[in-house]
């Protein structure tokens, strides 16, 4: 392998590196959004909920 050959190889490898360390990292970043947005969907039990009534009537 010539002086060429070997740095075209360096720069594949690096780039494929770079890809794979971006894949994951997405793929951790939106697992972890999905997990808060499903935290977020859960309802509140109706005790919970206060109404302008429930102010209103003390």
């Amino acid at each position: 392998m010539d002086l060429y050959q070997i740095v075209l190889a360096k720069k594949i490898a690096l780039l494929f590196f770079f890809l794979v360390f971006l894949v994951v990292f997405l793929r951790l970043v939106l697992t972890r959004r999905a997990t808060y947005d499903q935290a977020a969907r859960i309802p509140l039990d109706d005790d919970t909920v206060v109404t302008p009534r429930d102010i209103s009537h003390g």
